[in-house]
């Protein structure tokens, strides 16, 4: 499996060398050195040339030379001639006749009886005979090793051979840092530099493979599937050695996870072991504390051996000079980490552990002190190691690593005494907190789930309680985090601080069913009577918020003032929970678009650097639905490129995320994957539509209605919608902008059932909420005029909606203006207002289409045919009307360009709006419907 990746994909320029080279060795004399450290490829790629030049007919000679026979004259050229006849030689001069069979055993004698020049020039008549019949390669494996008679006689040969179609190829190895990971011969000698030189001579040299080849060899070779990064760790570990990653690959097949450490392979610690068995100890000690430490200063590696070494500093100097240890910028670091590693794992587990503590003891980092002192104690039970590894988890999560924060925070767990059982909870709580917040929900719940709620003291019950339901939630399990709710509710307290936590659970729309608003007021004026802990008083103000936003009371400025202070007095890290993200997410509701997009971005931004990727989960999909709402749907859509290819695998989401994306796909008329969507999210609804109110059941029952209202199903969009209005009423939630703008759709679907009465209901609501909101009043009054449009009255129809349309007009949601002027077009027909009609109809066109919301778009393009009785080019902008009558006359997209004075990019864009408002394909269909659309 490696021969063929090594040669043909691994290596493609040094392959197509070799294999040109071996397969037309040319008309003269030419040396090829492939030279690079043991184990880079270097035979792999001789073996290559070999079989190239055997298929195109070419003689081949080859020797393999090994350190055993360096001192053995001649065993080098025996074993590169023992393949030839004597019919090569019989004209030969007696004395190099003798020499060759000699040499080759054929008849007594020891060869070193004759004059080297004698064996050369046997050597050197053998080659050119069979030169001159066929092109002969002469391929020479592991040069250095080759003993020094045979490498004269080669030399002499290859310098007479004048001009002889003989190419001689050698692998030569060269030294390299960490050569003694090399099990063959820990001391490789390199040949001598003046041996085979020929006018013709190249010099190949094989470099370490970088990430990418490194990502493809294990791939191919044992089918282990690596990102970049983790291939850039491989190849540091291997310094991309092409032996040494193989070796690796093989530990790695069918057992490495993507965040484990790398596995040291079994051949590297056996070399380790016999170094470490042979090598002086102040040598190991040195090299393994600076294996140990990754990347040591100087005077920290000195002070690491001064216990166990006579003299540090010398030590020190021979690894370098040795080339075990690198030096730079007065930092120590291993030439080989592999072998480093291996060395480190080779000596005696007690030595190890001490070493480890020293260089835990004199580590200013915490994640490094954390880590020796951890492998000091050998896995086992260890408090000094614990509390580093706590704090190491504490800086981490500071820094913004929370992953991280959180493994290391499990690691804490494990290495914390059994008998410290406060300890062991307060950790696996800590562990629980930050890997929830990196979004690890499922390894979180395995720490905290063996806690039980009950035996917690205050501090650790406001922590722990909340994210138990919280897991419990993000599992799947609602009834249990119902439960667990309800169940702190029934056993708090009267007064104090549990019933404070307990009263904001329970307010929650996660966990609670009625009265949410009542319990948020009793929360909040609880903690200021009992004086609970500011996380706590957090929790209950911002429910308060929330339940009150939800309710249509408004947002009550002085809560957030006070969760800010709280947040500034305490350093409140979770920013998605914190008063800005929250006025973001609230001020959608009143239509505070502005405010609400640069709140959500801001909070998004900040929760991505600080690595809550649970919270840039949540921020993310309020942030679609704000640009949704603002007329910016390629944001919205690009944002929940996760939640497209969720639903796509016909997965549930969660009831925000599919409301949003279900809003999407109606706008973009993509009803039956909306319908698709619709039917994975009921799979989430236990029981019946009269169970208990959730609000992945008002997801489903709005976006069932929705869809049959875009559908022209009314009698089902009036049913759906009706009940998902009854299901927010239930759940609390008044406030329209909570409930999805659900009213003005159930609004439109009650006009088309003829229900006026409900539909004015919808209204009047709107308008007592549009005394301090222009866009309710709109709705309320678009909302008036289609039931007096319905009932006949058009004079008042007319003039309520051109009220809506007015009001709508400077509104932060371009949408309504667009459902207004599409309103007011109809009225206008009814009317007998063509002229209007139409007027209202392209000013709707436009806004449905700077806003991408396809569907409308659709229904205006079809009342426009309709009205005017002709195509669709009347939808166009000024500018893309220009642009199409120049391509309709035969202009490129060039030469439009540069008649209207714009870039090619920018026609591009117009050609794209031209051919879907004008649902044409091609040149020849474009230029049709503009003749078609010419007056008379």
């Amino acid at each position: 499996m490696f021969t063929p990746l090594g040669i043909e994909f691994l290596r493609p320029g040094e392959h197509s060398t070799v294999r040109d080279l071996c397969r037309r060795p040319g008309n003269e004399t030419s040396v090829l050195l492939i030279e690079g450290e043991a184990g880079i490829g270097k035979s792999t790629l001789l073996h290559h040339g070999v079989a190239e030049a055997a298929r195109s007919g070419h003689r081949v000679l080859r020797s393999a030379a090994v350190p055993a026979e360096r001192d053995q004259p001649y065993s080098g050229l025996l074993d590169l001639l023992a393949g030839v006849t004597g019919e090569t030689w019989p004209d030969l001069p007696e004395p190099q006749r003798d020499a060759l069979e000699v040499l080759l055993q054929r008849r007594p004698g020891d060869v070193r009886g004759f004059a080297p020049q004698t064996v050369g020039m046997a050597l050197l008549s053998v080659l050119r005979r069979h030169a001159r019949q066929t092109p002969t390669l002469v391929a020479l494996d592991n040069l250095q090793w080759l003993d020094d008679a045979s490498l004269d006689a080669l030399s002499f040969a290859a310098r007479n051979l004048d001009g002889a179609p003989v190419l001689v190829a050698a692998t030569v190895r060269t030294s390299a840092p960490g050569a003694v990971l090399d099990p063959a011969d820990l001391t490789p000698q390199p040949p001598r530099p003046e041996v085979l030189q020929v006018e013709t001579r190249r010099l190949l040299s094989l470099r370490d493979l970088d990430a990418r080849q490194v990502r493809d060899l294990l791939y191919a070779a044992y089918d282990v599937t690596l990102s970049l990064p983790d291939a850039d760790r491989v190849r540091r570990w291997t310094r991309g050695n092409t032996f040494w990653v193989l070796q690796l690959g093989a530990e790695m097949a069918g057992r490495w996870q993507p965040g484990d450490d790398l596995p040291v392979p079994k051949l590297a610690l056996t070399v380790a072991r016999r170094w470490v068995d042979t090598a002086p100890s102040e040598t190991v000690e040195a090299v393994v504390a600076v294996a140990a430490a990754g990347r040591l200063p100087v005077h920290s590696a000195v002070a690491a051996l001064q216990p166990v070494v006579d003299d540090a500093g010398a030590a020190l100097d021979d690894t370098v000079v040795a080339g075990l240890v690198v030096e730079e910028d007065g930092h120590l670091r291993p030439a080989s980490p592999l072998f480093g590693e291996a060395a480190r794992l080779a000596i005696p587990p007690v030595r190890r552990a001490g070493m480890h503590r020293r260089l835990g003891a004199l580590s200013t980092d915490l994640h490094r002190r954390a880590k020796h002192l951890s492998l000091a104690a050998g896995g086992g039970p260890d408090e000094e190691a614990a509390a580093a590894m706590e704090a190491a988890a504490v800086s981490a999560a500071v820094h913004g690593d929370t992953r991280l924060a959180g493994e290391l925070a499990a690691a804490a767990v494990e290495l914390t005494p059994p008998s410290d059982g406060s300890a062991v909870v307060s950790r696996r709580v800590l562990a629980a907190e930050f890997l929830t917040c990196a979004a690890a929900p499922d390894r979180a719940w395995d720490l905290l789930s063996p806690v039980d709620p009950a035996g917690l003291d205050e501090e650790l019950a406001e922590r722990a309680v909340p994210l138990l339901a919280e897991l419990h939630t993000v599992r799947g399990e609602t009834a249990a985090a119902r439960g667990l709710v309800a169940g702190v509710l029934e056993h708090a307290p009267r007064r104090g601080p549990r019933r404070v936590l307990a009263l904001s659970l329970a307010a929650h729309w996660r966990y609670g069913d009625t009265d949410r608003l009542a319990m948020a007021v009793e929360a909040v004026g609880e903690a200021d009577r009992s004086g609970a802990s500011p996380a706590v008083t957090h929790r209950a103000l911002r429910v308060l918020v929330l339940s009150r936003a939800e309710a249509g009371a408004g947002i009550e400025e002085d809560l957030l003032v006070r969760l800010r202070q709280i947040e500034s007095e305490t350093g409140h890290r979770r920013t998605h929970t914190g008063a800005d993200a929250l006025l973001g997410m609230v001020s959608r509701f009143d239509e505070r678009l502005d405010r609400s997009r640069t709140l959500l971005r801001q909070s998004l931004i900040r929760a991505s650097e600080r690595g809550e990727q649970d919270g840039v989960a949540a921020l993310r999909v309020q942030l679609a639905d704000a640009d949704l709402l603002a007329g910016d749907a390629e944001a919205a859509w690009s944002a929940l490129d996760q939640e497209r290819a969720a639903a796509d695998r016909g997965e549930p989401l969660p009831y925000l995320s599919a409301v949003v994306l279900g809003n999407l796909l109606v706008s973009r008329c993509r009803l039956k994957a909306a319908r698709a969507l619709v039917e994975a999210q009921a799979a989430v609804v236990a029981g019946p539509l009269d169970a208990i109110p959730s609000r992945d059941r008002l997801a489903v029952l709005y976006l069932r209605g929705l869809v049959a209202h875009r559908a022209g199903e009314s009698d089902i969009a009036v049913s759906e919608l009706l009940a998902a209005r009854a299901e927010a009423d239930a759940l609390g939630i008044h406030e329209p902008g909570a409930r999805f703008r659900l009213d003005s759709e159930l609004a439109e679907t009650l006009i088309r059932a003829e229900r006026f009465e409900a539909a004015l209901e919808i209204a009047a609501d709107h308008t007592v909420r549009g005394e301090t909101r222009p866009v309710m009043a709109g709705v309320a009054a678009r909302i008036e005029g289609m039931v007096a449009m319905a009932q006949g009255d058009l004079g008042t129809a007319a003039d309520r909606i051109r009220v809506a349309v007015t009001v709508h007009e400077d509104s932060p949601i371009p949408g309504e203006l667009g459902r207004s002027l599409l309103a007011l077009s109809r009225v206008e027909r009814r009317r007998r207002s063509r002229r209007a009609a139409q007027e209202a109809l392209e000013r709707a066109a436009e806004v449905f289409t700077a806003i991408g919301d396809r569907c409308h778009a659709g229904q205006v393009a079809t009342e426009l045919d309709r009205l005017v009785g002709r195509g669709s080019s009347h939808l166009l902008t000024e500018v893309e009307r220009k642009v199409a009558e120049l391509l309709a006359g035969g202009a490129t997209t060039r030469g439009a360009a540069s008649q209207l004075f714009v870039s090619v990019r920018t026609v591009e864009t117009h050609v794209t709006a031209i051919y879907r408002k004008l649902g044409v394909r091609s040149r020849a269909e474009l230029a049709r419907a503009v003749v078609t659309d010419q007056p008379g």
